[in-house]
């Protein structure tokens, strides 16, 4: 039989095609790094088919570990050890390393035994990444876990502490994540004194001075190679690596951004720039961020004069204005997100993108923008969705302009019907006729937010049997319209239960739609 009959009963399956599977099939959630049971046990499977799968699966399997502080974590760790006394070259393996104070009840025993061991956590020669997090996070299911009331037991934070000391001293320690430090005051600035930390990003949320008085006059390492900086809420001694580190390209500032204006203007290069000002407090606008990064420094530049990508949420009328000045500077800018979803006030009728002089922005100041998203409320008596429309019917010349994304969230009252809207549908029929003549565009990502009021009861219109084929209806109606095929999908609903009735309500719908513009060209 010859070779190429034999090639073609026997056909080679790349490698690479085996790496991408299992890729996805490890891929994990950003809110909880570790992968879930399912992904372990699929991943388990393919790693018994044969050896090359086997050396593909078993990283993956072992690339992160979580650690709570209660029985089940304990032993977790215990079975870790006895599984690196068999192979201990899945140590060099494990590079991430996520620490939740939330669970409960703690089992120090457990953790106890996990002193004595030759493969402490501590030992772990490779981490990439450690996070010590105390605020709400999501478990493996993706549920909200909430802070356990109490104090922090002293051999939760030593165990931290031993791990922060350890990996300091690594070459590979990258990132570095800690939220909320008040019962565990000493963390960060065990972290951030270390000198020989060499990390790319570091992410401090709710991040406060501790009442000992020896670190007052703490100060934070250089972080020299530091490239990606996301703080929120932290005190000023936190906030300052801002103004001390040179190498900061991507930044995310949220919270409250009155502390802001202690600072000195940095001297780094902004590429890619996240704002988000804790929207409890309407008076806490953007202006501290842009007196901050929107003035020339020492060094005779702006920070955000190399600005690439901008994110920003807008809480009050004011940063309307603010928003049209910081626009005026950002002449590179290749892709732009407001959110104007973060604040819900008491009227919906005061965002408007003529405010911002969206059309003269995009067409002039912005020459090299590829992407925008925006997200809004909107009500069928408010006009934030007729000046969207305005706006997107004007923007036929943004030549760079590929992908157009956005939200549209809107309020059910009592039993009204989100169909019966005689703005919503007919606005996006002219949004998409008006988006098919942008002749560089190639994916437009439209997402519908339908929330009930706050009136809980009346529920039953966004219920499956009603819902779902209202909004089918639509979105054939708007098809029909405009000739483009949308892909369309519907997310579950999302639920609330009522203490008093001991019944769920459903809260929330999302519809989210897709379509290609240059498919469609061709196809026509």
């Amino acid at each position: 039989m010859s070779q190429a009959v034999l090639i073609q009963q026997n056909p080679v399956f790349p490698l690479e095609i085996f790496s991408l599977i299992v890729e996805i099939i490890a891929k994990s959630s950003p809110h909880y790094p570790s992968l879930g049971s399912d992904q372990l046990e699929k991943l388990a499977a393919c790693s018994l088919t044969c050896s090359s799968l086997h050396e593909l699966c078993r990283p993956q399997i072992f690339r992160s570990i979580s650690v709570g502080f209660n029985s089940r974590s304990g032993k977790k760790l215990l079975r870790l050890t006895g599984i690196l006394n068999a192979k201990p070259i899945i140590k060099t393996e494990i590079v991430d390393v996520f620490v939740s104070f939330l669970s409960s009840p703690r089992d120090r025993k457990l953790f106890e035994q996990l002193e004595k061991s030759a493969h402490h956590p501590a030992t772990f020669p490779a981490v990439q990444r450690l996070s010590i997090v105390d605020g709400n996070t999501f478990t493996e299911g993706g549920r909200i876990q909430s802070r356990s009331p109490g104090p922090m037991p002293e051999f939760a934070q030593k165990f931290c502490r031993e791990l922060i000391k350890s990996y300091a001293k690594l070459p590979t320690l990258r990132s570095f994540r800690n939220e909320y430090n008040l019962r565990a005051p000493d963390i960060p600035y065990i972290a951030l004194g270390c000198s020989t930390l060499q990390l790319t990003e570091l992410i401090l949320v709710e991040i406060y001075d501790s009442d000992d008085p020896k670190p007052r006059s703490f100060k934070v390492a250089p972080l020299k190679q530091l490239k990606r900086l996301t703080i929120e809420d932290c005190s000023t001694t936190f906030l300052h690596i801002l103004s001390q580190s040179t190498s900061i390209s991507n930044l995310t500032i949220g919270g409250t951004f009155d502390e802001l204006r202690s600072l000195s203007i940095p001297r780094c290069k902004l590429e890619t720039l996240a704002l988000y000002p804790d929207d409890r407090y309407e008076e806490n606008g953007l202006s501290p961020a842009f007196n901050l990064l929107w003035k020339t420094n020492r060094s005779g530049f702006k920070p955000i004069s190399t600005l690439r990508n901008l994110s920003v949420g807008v809480i009050s009328p004011g940063d309307l204005l603010i928003l049209d000045e910081m626009f005026a500077d950002l002449g590179q800018l290749q892709s732009l997100t407001i959110n104007a979803l973060s604040y819900y006030p008491k009227t919906l009728d005061w965002f408007s993108f003529s405010d911002i002089d969206g059309r003269r922005h995009i067409d002039k100041t912005f020459p090299f923008l590829t992407s925008i998203n925006f997200l809004f409320w909107h009500q069928p008596t408010t006009t934030t969705l007729d000046s969207f429309a305005s706006l997107i019917s004007t923007l036929g010349n943004a030549p760079h302009l590929e992908r157009v994304k956005f939200t549209i969230s809107t309020v059910i009252d009592k039993e009204e019907n989100p169909f019966d809207d005689e703005r919503l549908f007919p606005s996006l029929t002219t949004i998409v006729s008006s988006l098919l003549q942008y002749q560089a565009l190639l994916e437009v990502d439209i997402h519908l937010q339908f929330r009930r009021g706050s009136d809980l009861y009346y529920s039953s219109v966004l219920l499956d049997d009603i819902f779902l084929p209202g909004l089918r209806a639509k979105i054939q109606h708007l098809e029909q319209e405009t000739g483009v095929a949308l892909h369309a999908s519907f997310s579950p609903s999302v639920c609330t239960t009522l203490s008093s009735w001991h019944r769920e309500r459903v809260t929330h719908r999302s519809a989210y739609m897709v379509f290609y513009p240059k498919q469609f060209r061709l196809s026509s």
